[in-house]
């Protein structure tokens, strides 16, 4: 159990370097892309024939990857607001709070990516390209299923968390401190 639960966690941590390499090398290239439209448009009194193509695919890229990696750090923006407002004086209704919304969660984000894996289904039967380069129009919408079927997985992860955090009953050690800049 323990070796299958190493494999887990290097698994886990190698898929995360892969979304952080994508991140930064599409970030990079996004800038790249620009500079040199911008260099061939002013310096060289040129266009870079549909460049937007590019950006689109890089771009997608970088959004979807980039919100499955917010997934992860679970830093997305959510409507946490009962869950705050339960988590002093009733954590354990805070925790339960935080279990319906994670599966909630789960749910939403499952859902999403089965549609973004019709897109991909739906994409290889007709095969669209892009006018300007020909790019299969399944390279940019892959990134759509890919980043749900993440987001998914890392909205399993927390809901798990959860669950372990209602039976370890861990939600009563660490209640939400007052900032002193709201009550001052």
């Amino acid at each position: 159990m323990k070796y299958f639960k190493k494999i887990c966690i290097a698994l886990y941590e190698l898929l995360l370097k892969l979304e952080r390499a994508i991140l930064i090398t599409t970030s990079l290239s996004i800038v790249a892309i620009i500079s040199g439209v911008v260099f061939m448009r002013y310096v060289l009194k040129t266009d870079l024939f549909a460049y937007d193509e590019l950006v689109m695919i890089v771009a997608f890229w970088m959004y979807f990857i980039g919100a499955a990696y917010g997934s992860y750090e679970d830093s997305q923006i959510k409507a946490d607001i009962i869950q705050i407002a339960l988590i002093n004086n009733h954590p354990k209704a805070a925790a339960y709070v935080n279990l319906i919304a994670r599966l909630l969660e789960v749910i939403f984000a499952a859902n999403i990516s089965y549609w973004g894996w019709s897109l991909i289904s739906w994409q290889l039967k007709f095969s669209g390209k892009t006018m300007g380069w020909g790019i299969p129009l399944i390279v940019p919408q892959s990134a759509i299923a890919i980043g749900f079927i993440l987001m998914t997985f890392y909205a399993a992860v927390h809901c798990c968390k959860a669950v372990q955090a209602i039976i370890h009953k861990s939600y009563l050690i660490k209640p939400v401190e007052e900032s002193s800049e709201w009550t001052s």
